[in-house]
């Protein structure tokens, strides 16, 4: 899309929302501009509440909500296999990625936005967790896929970045992966051995760190769906996690 493309596509928009909306849209834009250029900020903040929390140790997944995501309704058998594949399909788009994804899409031709940006949910950790619980004489091999994954991912999109804010660090994109990771967490609580263990690890470590991003980015200029999905982020992650940073995100999710 051109630049006079985003710039139409801005202005019919802009007659469909409040003033306070597009006054927090203005500043969402000039502040992401900022924080770009100068990235340590944001990146210091982050580690900061990182380090101010833990995993609470009274996470369980409640029977109800296990046996819904194992239904194969809900979480298809060819979902596990598509994760050794490196397959992720969206929106009705299957496309290989193989071991190491380009995440943001560099070459072309590439999908649709939304395609690339439900990537960033995250949902491939469900999957895994949801694995690992059907078959756990296979599960090592497959937490290490998804935390491997999980890895690039993290090396490939750091916070703060330009091209970061319209996929891996959109605001919506963060709230469903701190969903995704908090269900795979809870499936994974009580799996024995060290690729589980390290699997938790890294989901801890994606939580604290998108919660903390969230929190600071909240929707506020869109509202609607988009407040309620980062709501909803930012009371899974005060429920996942115990110290005063969680605590903040638990009572601002409830809040809204």
């Amino acid at each position: 899309m051109s630049a006079l493309d985003r710039i139409g596509r801005n202005v019919r928009a802009a007659v469909h929302y409040r003033p306070g909306q597009i006054l927090h849209r203005v500043a969402n834009r000039l502040r992401r501009r900022w924080t770009s250029i100068a990235p340590q900020r944001l990146r210091s903040s982050i580690a900061r509440a990182s380090g101010d929390v833990a995993a609470s140790d009274e996470l369980r997944c409640p029977e109800a909500l296990r046996s819904f995501l194992l239904d194969p309704e809900v979480s298809p058998p060819s979902r596990v296999d598509d994760l050794r594949r490196g397959r992720f399909t969206f929106v009705g788009e299957s496309r290989d990625l193989g071991d190491r994804p380009d995440w943001y899409w560099k070459r072309s031709p590439a999908p649709s936005h939304l395609w690339r940006i439900n990537l960033h949910y995250h949902r491939f950790l469900v999957d895994a967790a949801v694995g690992a619980l059907r078959s756990p004489a296979s599960s090592a091999p497959l937490l290490e896929r998804a935390g491997n994954l999980l890895d690039h991912w993290t090396e490939s999109c750091v916070p703060g970045e330009a091209e970061a804010w319209d996929s891996a660090w959109n605001s919506y994109a963060v709230s469903s992966r701190v969903l995704n990771g908090w269900l795979a967490r809870l499936l994974v609580a009580e799996v024995q051995g060290g690729p589980a263990e390290a699997f938790r690890r890294r989901l801890d470590h994606l939580g604290s760190s998108s919660a903390a991003v969230l929190e600071r980015w909240m929707e506020w200029d869109l509202g609607g769906n988009h407040l309620l999905r980062n709501a909803a982020g930012l009371l899974a992650a005060g429920r996942w996690f115990e110290g005063r940073p969680a605590g903040r995100w638990e009572t601002v999710g409830r809040d809204l």
